[in-house]
């Protein structure tokens, strides 16, 4: 598996990342050939109340490689989620 992730903190608080996620299985048979999981996504993550102790997350992707039956690849791929921080792991302002 190999990736890479970039991303930027706005003045805001919301961060905006930009994502390349390669992923290649070890185990091929003469039935199924080995498969290939290859997208490319941009994600956010931004504080849902002002003290950042809930964050709404989402990330959206699309396949690289050509999606058919054989190398079980995704066309479009989606993630949305909420992060619940408590007192002790919530950021300062010197993060």
């Amino acid at each position: 598996m190999k990736g890479i992730i970039i991303g930027h903190e706005f003045k805001s608080k919301v961060e905006l990342y930009g994502e390349l996620y390669d992923q290649v299985s070890t185990k091929a048979t003469l039935i199924e050939p080995k498969t290939r999981d290859t997208t490319i996504g941009v994600g956010f993550r931004a504080p849902v109340i002002k003290n950042e102790a809930l964050w709404l997350m989402g990330m959206v992707g699309r396949s690289l490689v050509t999606a058919t039956p054989a190398n079980g690849q995704q066309i479009w791929i989606a993630s949305v989620g909420i992060q619940v921080l408590t007192g002790k792991h919530r950021r300062s302002s010197a993060d």
